[in-house]
């Protein structure tokens, strides 16, 4: 009787656990603990986490996970990697995707003592996290895609341990050295941070480098940010802020831009004309409204112009181009290194003439002054070609303040000048000297060498002077300058060894007939030669001056056209040391052939 008793017993237990057992399957459930949506990178790995009951059920060897198509059917394209709990009833699930699948779902299903549990479908995509703009301290940084940088250039004095972060992006989560970020933070970028831009398990890094060139930085804004389009009509209503390398205010003020050059304008780095509200001193340049910034993307070196502007101004020509240069932001993007310099004017503080009255008719006003413009392209509104097929073009006055009286006096004057030099009688007898300035026209010629510039004598669009100018004071003589234009072509080693244009352009090849004209030639230049030697170590000076921003500048704004210096695909030093060799070659050439130039 115990005995039964006891089977009894020991049944009824048996019944209960398995009753337990029943109702704690009856209760199997799966379900996501994580996203709906996940992502997957370049490993096309990712990770999900769900939430089990019974709690430990997966510890279970007769348990089985099975991925689901939408169709209910076993899901080829995942590989289940593995399983790993992280807490009472979590688990994460590894998950590897087939390739060339870029967007697909699934399910998770759960088999567990002929019980069934699913996950609701999860939707799986490729990750394509991206930044699509970046600003330090309201600078636009240049952002490099496809080696993952970002740079931006503030001025020299800018604290940079607290650097206001603005930041527009493609993600679900963004780090600043692992410490999440968002959008308007301060941040410290006194060193390279490295923005870490997150989808799922998708992630993007960028290097943020935030430096100083030493360079004054000048600042443009056009309303509305809009964009510069043209070369002829100004773009008003916009503002200019220049900031010296210290970080002080060198000059802020209204202003109008628009675009300039010939060929320049249609290159990838444009070139820009200034023209400010007020007459106003910049950058220690004295006042005036108008000034260039000056793009220089054919010379690898961004040297060319600022070198021939020294020999000019340790010439004797009265007046010389003055530059700086900088860093232009325009509309809070950085553009890279310019060159801003006076525009060439008539005004007392640059070539200094007479301004004469607009449309004055007295022939006693109307002897000067003149700014006359040689250039082949020969497109202005008011010009003419002289009897030595010279393409002179009136800069000042202009079209609006030149009269007829005014046009004829200067082409009636270059007539009789030419008419002189077209008779080697009358040269010898320098009957020239009563309408040219012999000194000017000789350190015009030797500068213009001595940088071995093609532009003194071009073969496009036709033989002749390209980019020169002359001028004329009131009651004066024909003077040659200012130079201009030297950022191709010019320092050219091979180009060291013969006259770039002394034999062939403007009137030297009549002047060269007269013995006193090369009299005064050689003596002018046993004067001079040795204080241009100074030029070598001017370079040096300056190459050091722009080295950080030239490195930045040519990250963005690389040569892609046909050779023209030859230096394009040179480093920055082995550039500037060819230009230095293309100067001090044609220097000792000259050294030895100027005796016998005739």
């Amino acid at each position: 009787m115990k005995i039964n008793r006891l089977i009894l017993c020991m049944m009824t237990a048996v019944v209960l656990i398995m009753q337990s057992c029943v109702k704690e399957d009856s209760d199997l459930s799966i379900r996501l603990s994580s996203s709906d949506t996940v992502y997957f990178d370049d490993s096309r790995t990712f990770t999900i986490t769900v939430n089990t009951n019974p709690s430990d059920v997966l510890n279970d060897k007769s348990a089985k996970l099975t991925l689901l198509t939408l169709s209910g059917t076993e899901n080829a394209l995942f590989t289940l990697n593995g399983v790993k709990k992280t807490g009472k009833g979590t688990w994460d699930l590894e998950i590897s995707i087939a390739n060339n699948i870029f967007k697909t779902s699934f399910a998770v299903q759960l088999d567990y003592h002929r019980m069934k549990s699913k996950t609701s479908y999860i939707s799986v995509e490729k990750g394509d996290p991206e930044l699509s703009s970046l600003s330090v301290d309201g600078v636009a940084a240049t952002i490099d895609k496809d080696g993952a940088t970002c740079q931006v250039v503030l001025p020299t004095t800018t604290d940079f341990s607290a650097l206001q972060l603005v930041f527009a992006a493609k993600g679900e989560k963004f780090l600043l050295d692992g410490k999440e970020v968002t959008t308007g933070e301060l941040c410290d970028f006194s060193q390279v941070r490295t923005l870490s831009i997150i989808i799922g398990n998708a992630v993007k890094e960028y290097k943020i480098t935030v430096c100083n060139t030493g360079l004054p930085v000048v600042f443009v804004n056009t309303p509305n940010k809009s964009a510069i389009s043209s070369k002829t009509t100004w773009k008003e209503g916009c503002s200019m802020k220049i900031l010296n390398p210290d970080g002080s205010l060198d000059y802020e003020g209204p202003m109008s831009i628009r675009g300039r050059g010939n060929s320049t304008w249609n290159y990838p780095k444009k070139p820009y004309a200034v023209r400010l509200d007020e007459r106003s001193k910049i950058l220690g340049m004295p006042k005036h409204k108008r000034w260039i910034l000056l793009a220089q993307w054919k010379d690898r070196t961004l040297l060319r112009n600022d070198a021939a502007f020294w020999l000019s101004r340790h010439s004797g020509l009265e007046y010389t181009v003055r530059g700086q240069f900088v860093e232009l932001v325009l509309n809070g993007k950085h553009m890279g290194n310019y060159y801003l310099c006076e525009q060439i004017k008539i005004d007392k503080n640059r070539v200094a003439i007479t301004e004469m009255p607009s449309k004055a008719t007295d022939p006693e006003l109307i002897t000067g002054g003149y700014l006359m413009e040689l250039d082949t392209y020969y497109d202005q509104p008011k010009q003419f070609k002289s009897s030595f097929n010279l393409p002179y073009m009136f800069k000042q006055p202009d079209e609006d303040d030149l009269s007829d009286e005014m046009f004829n006096y200067m082409k009636n004057y270059i007539a009789e000048l030419e008419a002189i030099l077209k008779d080697e009688t009358r040269i010898k007898n320098h009957e020239y000297e009563a309408y040219l300035d012999v000194d000017s026209a000789i350190d015009y010629m030797l500068v213009e060498e001595l940088t071995n510039n093609t532009d003194f004598y071009n073969t496009w669009p036709w033989a002749g002077i390209h980019s020169g100018y002359m001028h004329k004071d009131k009651d004066g003589k024909l003077m040659h300058g200012p130079v201009w234009d030297f950022d191709y072509h010019g320092f050219v080693p091979g180009l060291s060894y013969f006259w770039a244009g002394a034999q062939k352009t403007l009137y030297y090849p009549a002047l060269l007939k007269d013995p006193q004209f090369r009299e005064r030639m050689i003596q002018r230049w046993e004067s001079q030669r040795d204080t241009w030697l100074g030029l070598s170590a001017y370079i040096d000076e300056q190459a050091e001056k722009i080295r950080l921003s030239e490195s930045i500048n040519h990250e963005m704004w690389p040569i892609k056209n046909n050779p023209e210096n030859g230096d394009e695909d040179m480093t920055f030093q082995n550039a500037v040391n060819r230009i230095k060799d293309g100067f001090t070659s044609k220097h000792s050439w000259m050294n030895k052939n100027i005796y016998y130039l005739k």
